[in-house]
């Protein structure tokens, strides 16, 4: 039966426009075509809605399918046919331009005459253009960023060819002969909220797979593929022992070499898809002093090899979890490298230009699987998870009062860990003309108003070092006379820049922190003459989300106050987000005190 809006008046309140049904059908068999049709039906509501339908944008890929708009029909508020797509006004465009070169592109379709009220069913099919070996990895989201008041998938394949993994919330499949098919009525509409979770944890998902396949077999295939491309040219072996002349330590070479490809090569980053899966020679990336992660971890991988340290190459998808009971190296989408010596071995990715390759997992990657291509022994292996103390912000302020009212700071500022590569990165980007534009646009944004009066930035392009800030400043009007008493807040920039959480209201979708971070504060505040500081009572915070304590001390008129806070990584519901941001607030009290001065002799 046809989806209604019957109980669905909540469900599409607020929005412009609602899918009445989105399906799509997958249909393989082996050593035939592979092709997915959909089929669309959505209904407008509102001029917005016009303009979100008034183009379909298609994504495909060129080199490895063919896509077909098999219809598309404009109907007006009365269910009457108003226009009908024509394929002479559709085009094709590339993937918009991303930090990522990709060879996908987009067909526009325009939707002519469309109507709030009215509705527009399209369906589009694409097809493999060779022949289809096995069957795909495919993963489904049943959500839209729209209200779907029916979304399924149906797969036409033989019995034993597919094999499937779904979240909890996707019900079981309907069963027929070659035909699975799933139904998920009026799935969550999608929405996104600052630290949110993997999808996966929150949304009805679906993952298909190839039944006959095994991660040996995917692994050892892509190494034969990649074969010509394992011998080590002559130049590597020169390379690899210019590099670790003088050193003997397996340790010391590997962060030699390690450095050596993160400097040496400016990294250009190209999808890892079906038809971009071969790296260049890595003699050919030493020349032209660029790659993306497949000719960084090769180069490195071969360097290695070249000083007797056994490395591998290794797959890892940076977006979603990896599914191991789907073997497929459509699942990933990064390589990286695999030292399998010491315990769990050890992961590098040079591709990132501003950490520390020294310090732990790579960024964005813990605790993913990785495929190691060992032809020995494929096999999968977890990343480790970020450890205590991988990011870290210690400052030093020396607060004086240039009037009553206005703080004058003299701050020293460090950044290690995960802390510094993000910090490094904004400001790598930033010609260093402008650093310290950068720098005072960014202090604004916390303290409206401050006045940057100088600032030196050290370890820019060394990443093996803590970066610092050495910062002078002003903050106006942090203080004001009240009843004979000078009353203010301290001020703190990096503390709230990391700790401050974004505001959601009736936030729906659990998050996670992904990093732990350890902060140190240690604040000296030399009040004016005639004017003295007090003590203020030692704080604890203890809160599943954070921990911190601040202990304060007079030292010759001046007030000293030192400050501990870490924040815990993990994932949460999203009816804990309030109690995060309460959490997070209390830390940020810590250090942003309340001071009251007294006149000396009152």
């Amino acid at each position: 039966a046809e989806p209604t809006t019957e109980k669905a008046d909540a469900y599409l309140k607020g929005f412009s426009a609602y899918y009445i049904r989105a399906v799509r059908a997958i249909s393989y068999a082996k050593g035939q075509e592979l092709k997915s049709t959909d089929r669309q039906t959505v209904r407008v509501l509102d001029m917005q809605g016009v303009e979100k339908f008034s183009t379909l944008e298609i994504g495909f890929d060129p080199l490895s399918e063919e896509i077909f708009v098999n219809s598309l029909v404009v109907k007006n508020a009365g269910g009457e046919v108003v226009a009908k797509g024509r394929v002479e006004d559709s085009y094709v465009v590339d993937q918009g331009a991303g930090e990522m070169a990709t060879q996908h592109k987009i067909l526009h379709v325009p939707v002519p005459g469309l109507q709030p009220g009215g509705t527009v069913e399209y369906t589009v099919t694409r097809r493999d253009t060779a022949p289809a070996e096995s069957f795909r990895f495919h993963a489904h989201p049943f959500i839209r960023s729209l209200p779907t008041l029916r979304n399924s998938l149906v797969v036409i394949a033989p019995d034993d060819s597919v094999k499937w993994e779904a979240t909890p919330g996707v019900p079981a499949p309907q069963r027929s002969a070659g035909r699975l098919t799933w139904i998920v009525e009026q799935p969550p509409v999608y929405r996104w909220e600052p630290l949110q979770a993997p999808l996966e944890a929150f949304l009805p998902m679906l993952w298909l797979g190839d039944a006959q396949a095994n991660w040996t077999s995917e692994a050892k295939t892509y190494l034969t593929q990649i074969k010509e491309r394992l011998t080590i040219d002559p130049a590597v072996r020169a390379a690899a022992s210019e590099v670790t002349k003088g050193q003997t330590k397996d340790a010391e070479k590997t962060a030699a070499l390690a450095r050596f490809v993160q400097a040496k090569l400016t990294y250009k980053a190209i999808e890892f898809g079906r038809r971009a899966r071969i790296p260049a020679a890595s003699a050919q990336t030493l020349r032209n002093s660029y790659g993306d992660c497949k000719d960084h971890a090769l180069l490195l991988v071969q360097l290695l090899e070249s000083t007797g340290i056994s490395a591998h190459l290794a797959l890892v998808g940076a977006g979603t979890a990896l599914r191991p009971g789907l073997p497929s190296l459509d699942q990933f989408d990064h390589m990286i490298v695999f030292l399998p010596s010491g315990k769990g071995g050890t992961f590098l990715d040079c591709t990132g230009k501003s950490g520390d390759l020294r310090l732990g997992p790579p960024s964005g990657l813990a605790t993913r699987q990785a495929l190691i291509l060992d032809p020995e022994r494929p096999r999968l292996e977890t990343i480790p998870d970020y450890a205590a103390g991988s990011s870290g912000v210690s400052a030093t302020r020396d607060i004086t009062f240039p009037s009553e009212t206005d703080l004058e700071v003299r701050e020293s500022v460090s950044f290690t860990g995960f802390s510094a590569s993000g910090m490094r990165a904004s400001l790598q980007s930033v010609e260093a003309a402008n650093r310290n534009r950068w720098l005072l646009q960014t202090m604004t944004r916390e303290l409206p108003g401050v006045d940057l009066r100088e600032a030196r930035i050290e370890n820019v392009e060394d990443p093996q070092s803590p970066l610092r800030l050495k910062l002078h400043y002003v903050v106006p009007r942090r203080f004001q006379n009240a009843s004979g008493q000078l009353i203010g807040q301290l001020p703190s920039v990096w503390e709230r820049w990391f700790l401050t959480g974004d505001p959601v209201q009736q936030r729906q979708t659990p998050f996670k922190v992904w990093i732990p971070v350890n902060f140190e504060s240690r604040v000296t505040l030399t009040p004016p003459d005639g004017w003295q500081a007090s003590v203020g009572q030692e704080s604890k915070l203890d809160r599943p989300f954070c921990t911190g304590s601040a202990s304060s001390q007079i030292e010759a008129r001046k007030l000293r106050l030192d400050v501990r806070i870490s924040q815990r990584p993990g994932q949460f519901p999203a009816r804990e987000y309030r109690a995060f941001l309460d959490a997070t607030s209390a830390a940020l009290g810590l250090v942003e005190q309340g001071i009251v001065l007294k006149k000396v002799g009152k």
